[in-house]
């Protein structure tokens, strides 16, 4: 039997609820990082925590994946469930936001997007998507 310790004891304690199943898969071992933090201070926020963090707010940060790897973006979560995103020189686009159990669906004329949102325990956040995190700070 392996014993599990800091955030990979969290996640493994955690149960899924039906509407976070598909959304909780993927965590593993992809936490950040945090070494000047206590690993047990890591955790990921719960629905009503990101709405209080992102509702009316602009969040910044670079995308990490794929082509765009490296390109800075801020969303602007409007009171409205709008939200404005701009990814680096290419201005403006606007989709919709909620909150969907413990994550935020983003939904653009594209695609639709779940992510949660992590957090060290030293004020620094992530974006946690299938496993994949993307730090990013509040504006």
């Amino acid at each position: 039997m392996r014993k599990l310790f800091g955030i990979a004891a969290i996640l493994a304690a955690t149960t899924a609820t039906p509407h976070t199943q598909g959304y909780a898969q993927g965590y593993g071992s992809s936490a950040p990082q945090t070494a000047s933090v206590p690993a047990a201070q890591a955790r990921d926020l719960a629905g009503p925590e990101i709405n209080q963090l992102i509702y009316g707010r602009t969040i910044a940060g670079a995308i990490t994946q794929g082509p765009e790897a490296g390109v800075l973006y801020t969303q602007r979560f409007n009171a409205d469930g709008s939200v404005t995103s701009t990814q680096g020189s290419s201005g403006s686009n606007e989709g919709r936001w909620r909150i969907v159990g413990n994550a935020v669906r983003t939904s653009w004329p594209w695609r639709e997007l779940t992510w949660g949102v992590r957090t060290d325990g030293a004020g620094r956040y992530f974006k946690v998507v299938g496993g994949a995190t993307s730090e990013f700070t509040i504006q």
